[in-house]
Parts: C-alpha cells; sequence; structure tokens
C-alpha cells in the first residue's frame, strides 16, 4: 500500500499537473492547433508559477533572525 500512497502524491502534486499538461499543449501544437496548444501551455504556465510562489513562501525563515 505503500508504493500507491506514494504515486497518488506524485500525480496529485501541482508540478505533475504543469508537466503534463504541457506536454499536452505541446503534442497540441505539433498537430497545429495553435490556439488549443496556447491555451494549455498558459495554463501549465500558470500551474508552474504558482507552485513555485507556494513553494518560495514555505521557505521563509521562521526564526527570529534579522537578514
Amino acid at each position: 500500500m505503500e508504493i500507491i500512497k506514494k504515486i497518488v502524491k506524485v500525480i496529485n502534486s501541482a508540478w505533475f499537473g504543469a508537466a503534463a499538461v504541457g506536454t499536452a499543449g505541446a503534442f497540441v501544437l505539433m498537430y497545429g492547433y495553435k490556439l488549443y496548444a496556447g491555451l494549455l501551455i498558459g495554463w501549465a504556465a500558470n500551474s508552474a508559477f504558482r507552485w513555485l510562489k507556494d513553494f518560495n513562501s514555505a521557505d521563509e525563515c521562521k526564526c527570529d533572525c534579522k537578514k
């Protein structure tokens, strides 16, 4: 059961979704649908930037030290 939980955790992560949608956008672009590919790649970039923003805010210093 431990492996299944790890797989579900990876599939539900934000970076995996961004990578999957970005890959789908690249395939749609290869077929020549620029509008739909742009929407997919834009959505992937948006979710990647949101993930990076959340990732960056989680690493903030929580101590009383001054930078």
